[in-house]
């Protein structure tokens, strides 16, 4: 549970975290890249963590929920982010609405494959295991 909490907020606050680093409106500086991409990393290396523990514990029906538990916490950063952005024409909530239409699908799509194969090396974690248990 608590590793899943953590995953959520990792999820949720690596996108808010970096515009608040590097601010729209200053520019995407070669300082700030690597503070961005260890952000995202973070973020993408939990998410496989979380499937591995789901893979290792053998509840892959937890993979599904997690999925959509996870785009919501991604989505949740993404219109943070657009509407703590400067926002000098008034539009940053309609963007931000739609980039959550435009982008909720291929959101959930990457949080599943991460899961997947976090899951898949869970997964074979365990056989290995068991097979060494077993004497095979």
């Amino acid at each position: 549970m608590i590793p899943g909490l953590i995953w959520m907020f990792m999820l949720a606050a690596w996108m808010p975290i970096a515009v608040m680093v590097a601010p729209p409106s200053r520019g995407f500086g070669s300082n700030t890249f690597p503070v961005i991409l260890a952000l995202a990393a973070g973020a993408m290396l939990a998410t496989v963590t979380v499937g591995f523990v789901v893979g290792r514990w053998w509840q892959l029906r937890w993979i599904w929920v997690a999925v959509v538990a996870g785009s919501a916490a991604q989505l949740f950063g993404y219109v943070v982010s657009m509407l703590d952005s400067p926002d000098p024409d008034g539009t940053q909530d309609i963007a931000a609405g739609a980039g959550v239409v435009i982008l909720g699908l291929p959101t959930a799509l990457a949080i599943a494959a991460l899961l997947w194969l976090g899951a898949g090396l869970g997964l074979a974690i365990r056989v290995v295991h068991r097979r060494r248990a077993l004497g095979e």
